[in-house]
């Protein structure tokens, strides 16, 4: 799949690879295996920050260039599909708001 133009093709996979030990084309392939689609970019960065020591920016960094080049982003701060994790589906985030809303009263 071609690049699509972002700002995060001005980073080129020497620089992500010399800030992060990683090529885009490796990033993507561990991106690939997690499953961004279904588990959404909050669950993408934290595994990129948890299990590859990445800091905060280059987690969201790396996670925001897979999206766009994957077709998840259409616009700034906004995905094309939803994440099918279960904290992403209606009923599940409103049992575990007012699971929440009752311990704290």
């Amino acid at each position: 799949m071609p690049a699509k133009a972002t700002v995060f093709n001005r980073i080129s996979d020497d620089a992500v690879k010399e800030k992060t030990r990683r090529t885009w084309k490796q990033w993507f392939s561990i991106l690939d295996a997690f499953d961004v689609a279904e588990k959404g970019h909050r669950l993408a960065a934290k595994h990129l920050l948890e299990r590859y020591k990445l800091g905060p920016w280059w987690s969201q960094a790396v996670v925001i260039r897979y999206e766009w080049e994957r077709g998840l982003r259409i616009i700034k701060n906004q995905r094309t599909v939803w994440p099918k994790h279960r904290l992403f589906l209606e009923e599940e985030a409103s049992s575990l708001i007012n699971r929440t809303m009752n311990r704290q009263h």
